[in-house]
């Protein structure tokens, strides 16, 4: 770190001439395991856009905020929510400002953190326009994907049980698309489908980069689907438009590594998310009316005396069974 008036400074705040310097933010928000990663490294691998691995930056805020306000003694004495919020913004741009310099100077930074979908409105008072991308997934694929990766590399955040992935995805849902009202304008919100990107990725691709303001042809988009298949990412666990962690150890310009099983089999059709019967019951009757609500086809809104039974049954059972466990 270097010094100026005695005082250590940071990189990015001695930098007059930054590549940070007018560039505007995009927010890519949604439910866990439903695509973000996927989106994200399509749109990055266009030059206008630069991005980097998850920040949960405003997670890390939101908390902070919370321990300073709570408090009638101390920082919250000294500053208000105004100056935080200053504060926030020069701490982020600081932040990614770690990455490695972009070959090309952008227009956009893409942030993606899909846990940001609960802290838009932090967002927005620190980057009042900002934009947000919304990716919606059908969610009983989502709760299957997390109960899978619960087992192997997700098993510190993913929900283990049906239930509790329905409720996730719901209350995630929710708040994504509640940002649509917190937006400067409703032109800062762009809500797409997983479904609808994969069975036309092309296309919907074309969309959202109008909407971005970002031009590219037909042969630009077919190059970047292309370089970002599912079939690619399986080989090499990884997307050459994201570089990895400024801390991970890896050399600067290395891209990102994702854990074995990061990407499973994707699918589309509500028949072949690979839920059992139970768990089917579950995500229907936690998460049924947002479904409908979002025009998913075959989702159960009525249930027999002994569905609902066994949908309660199963969830008082598991807690018994916590409760009873040995404490160790």
């Amino acid at each position: 770190m270097e010094k100026k008036d005695g005082r250590e400074q940071s990189p990015f705040l001695l930098k007059e001439e930054s590549w940070l310097n007018g560039v505007d933010y995009v927010f890519l928000v949604g439910a866990p395991r439903s695509g973000t990663t996927w989106l994200q490294a399509l749109l990055s691998s266009f030059p206008e856009v630069y991005t980097g691995l998850e920040t949960h930056f405003f997670e890390v805020a939101a908390s902070l905020r919370k321990t300073i306000w709570n408090r009638q003694v101390g920082v919250s004495q000294y500053w208000n929510e105004e100056h935080y919020h200053r504060l926030l913004e020069l701490l982020f741009k600081d932040l990614i400002f770690q990455l490695p310099k972009p070959q090309v100077q952008p227009k956009y930074f893409l942030e993606k953190t899909p846990g940001h979908c609960y802290h838009a409105e932090m967002i927005l008072k620190v980057f009042p326009r900002a934009k947000f991308i919304h990716i919606i997934r059908d969610g009983r694929a989502v709760s299957a994907s997390m109960l899978r990766v619960s087992k192997s590399w997700g098993r510190y955040w993913a929900p283990s049980t049906a239930d509790e992935a329905a409720r996730r995805w719901k209350r995630n849902v929710d708040n994504g698309l509640a940002i649509r009202d917190l937006v400067q304008s409703p032109d800062h919100y762009y809500q797409i489908k997983y479904e609808d990107l994969r069975g036309d990725t092309g296309g919907e691709l074309k969309k959202m980069l109008k909407w971005v303001g970002i031009r590219a042809t037909t042969k630009d988009v077919e190059r970047v689907i292309a370089e970002n298949s599912l079939d690619k990412f399986k080989k090499t666990s990884q997307y050459e438009s994201i570089p990895a962690w400024p801390n991970s150890g890896k050399k600067s310009g290395e891209r990102s590594g994702f854990p074995e099983g990061f990407a499973g089999p994707a699918p589309v059709k509500p028949g072949e998310v690979g839920l059992t019967y139970v768990q089917r019951l579950q995500v229907d009757y936690y998460a049924g009316d947002l479904l409908v609500e979002l025009g998913y086809p075959g989702v159960r809104r009525r249930f027999r005396p002994w569905e609902l039974a066994t949908i309660i049954g199963v969830r008082w059972l598991r807690k018994i069974a916590v409760f009873l466990k040995p404490k160790s």
